[in-house]
């Protein structure tokens, strides 16, 4: 068991963030006076491209006007044309009621019927049977990507909503391969893109998960990726949490989180607190 070491936290210049923190609790959050802030401090020789991904990011979601859909595919390990699993998460403005604090988030788990009894273990341990939101469909190839299309055409193109995934290229590729169309100025959060932008490794979902405090569990299972890459994308496009997390400053990770994701990955860590004063130092502490 692992000894509680006081938190170390970096050698950085935040009068610029407590400043910003300190206007925003008396004035509330102002998305362009953070955006036009100078404390950012990304990496070196690619400020102005990170600032203009950021900003892209957060004004799609500050204020939330536009349905955030997040989608993620699994496919078999042993042939990737065999798709085995599509995750659906879907953020609705005009479902949450104005001044809520809670996202209403509804989430969708599609199983492939066709291979139904494909899962995948080599390379990466597969949770098919483990989402989290209890009720798993199971559907023909064809009547899934009909579901898939009708959900896109809802809220990405009629009513202008957002495509969130981690490296959501890859779902583009997929929706184009099933016959739907993605036109190329579609409204899009890359949370992948995004890490990459506050941290130099540590960039997979679980990574950015740990890195975000959000609790998780049974990755590689379609939906409950879909759901904690939008509420990682919320959270990454949100001032606050980026203040707090550190996120405005382009830092080295861990290196414990640059590996694979595995199943004990999930397992809570436990150590040994010998000083219970520093220890609730750091816990109330304005940082993270």
């Amino acid at each position: 068991m692992e000894v509680y070491t006081p938190m170390i936290h970096p050698e950085l210049d935040y009068s610029k963030v407590k400043s910003l923190k300190e206007t925003f609790k008396l004035k509330g959050i102002d998305i362009d006076q953070y955006l036009e802030s100078d404390h950012f401090k990304f990496k070196q020789g690619g400020e102005k491209r990170a600032l203009q991904i950021l900003t892209s990011a957060m004004k799609l979601t500050n204020p939330l006007t536009k349905p955030l859909i997040s989608i993620d595919c699994e496919a078999s390990e042993d042939n990737t044309k065999k798709l085995t699993e599509i995750g659906i998460a879907i953020l609705d403005p005009q479902i949450s009621t104005p001044g809520s604090i809670v996202p209403q988030i509804k989430t969708i788990h599609l199983v492939i019927l066709e291979n139904l009894q494909l899962h995948n273990y080599k390379y990466v341990q597969g949770n098919k049977l483990k989402f989290m939101g209890g009720t798993s469909y199971v559907l023909t190839k064809k009547q899934a990507e009909n579901i898939l299309g009708q959900i896109m055409e809802k809220y990405i193109t009629t009513r202008d909503g957002v495509l969130i995934g981690h490296d959501v290229k890859q779902d583009i590729k997929y929706l184009k391969k099933a016959g739907i169309q993605v036109s190329q100025t579609i409204h899009r959060i890359d949370t992948m893109a995004l890490i990459k932008l506050s941290r130099d490794s540590g960039h997979s979902l679980w990574a950015v998960l740990k890195q975000l405090d959000i609790p998780h569990a049974n990755l590689h299972n379609a939906a409950n990726d879909a759901y904690y890459s939008l509420i990682a994308a919320i959270s990454l496009c949100d001032p606050i949490v980026r203040l707090n997390k550190d996120l405005d400053f382009y830092l080295p990770t861990s290196s414990s989180l640059s590996k694979k994701y595995q199943p004990r990955n999930d397992e809570a860590k436990f150590i040994l607190v010998d000083d219970e004063q520093k220890f609730i130092d750091d816990v109330l502490s304005n940082k993270g």
